[in-house]
């Protein structure tokens, strides 16, 4: 009983890469309204150990100047934080972390983000910064897994 297995190329793999693509291709295009753009009212917010210690009053897009917040325990005393965090809000740019004192800078070397819940993190100063929108709907998609919260 032994079969004759063959690995060569045939109608069936190239039906099954087609059909691949196609799926792929229907994911992209279904998917694409629901993922967060900077095109709605989107708010720039900071967190320093899971706290929000600012809320944007203005949406970014209404901005005319960059907005340049300095968390620090001078600004903030009620906060533990070890240094400071400079954090930027640009109308055109985005949210983004321009000046830290941590050690390796990596939050300062993401740059700029104008996407929707997607946040620039200073981690050894705990500090969170993010775009979010005044209009967070039940519809309104996960940053981290993309599903519909209920």
């Amino acid at each position: 009983m032994s079969k004759k297995f063959s690995l060569k190329f045939s109608m069936a793999d190239l039906l099954v890469i087609i059909g691949a693509a196609v799926f792929a291709v229907l994911i992209l295009v279904f998917y694409r309204p629901f993922s967060g753009d900077a095109s709605g009212e989107l708010t720039a917010c900071i967190y320093v150990d899971d706290r929000l210690i600012y809320r944007g009053e203005t949406p970014i897009s209404k901005l005319t100047d960059p907005q340049i917040i300095v968390v620090s325990k001078e600004n903030y005393p009620d906060i533990d934080i070890n240094g400071r965090v400079t954090v930027t809000i640009d109308p055109e740019k985005g949210v983004a972390i321009t000046r830290s004192d941590c050690p390796n800078h990596d939050c300062v070397h993401q740059g700029f983000v104008k996407m929707e819940n997607l946040p620039v993190v200073c981690a050894p100063n705990n500090v969170v910064a993010v775009l979010t929108s005044n209009s967070q709907g039940s519809n309104s998609p996960d940053a981290v897994i993309g599903m519909v919260r209920l």
